[in-house]
């Protein structure tokens, strides 16, 4: 089952739009309207990654911060 959580990075930069992540990597906008799912892409060592505000982020680390916790570096 496909479970979804907010992406808190994003959460003080978009205030009426919010950003959320399934634990199957898809990448969702949600607003008053409804939602519409983000396209990811891949970069050339193969990584899905996705387009937010401009800059490209691993959809993996984006999955692990928001059910797991921060990454350790």
């Amino acid at each position: 089952m496909e479970t979804w959580k907010d992406i808190n990075q994003f959460k003080k930069t978009t205030r009426t739009i919010k950003l959320e992540i399934s634990n199957f990597g898809n990448v969702k906008r949600t607003n008053s309207k409804g939602w519409t799912k983000i396209s990811t892409g891949s970069n050339k060592d193969g990584y899905k990654i996705v387009g937010i505000n401009k800059k490209l982020y691993r959809v993996h680390r984006l999955v692990l911060e928001a059910f797991v916790g921060e990454c350790p570096e």
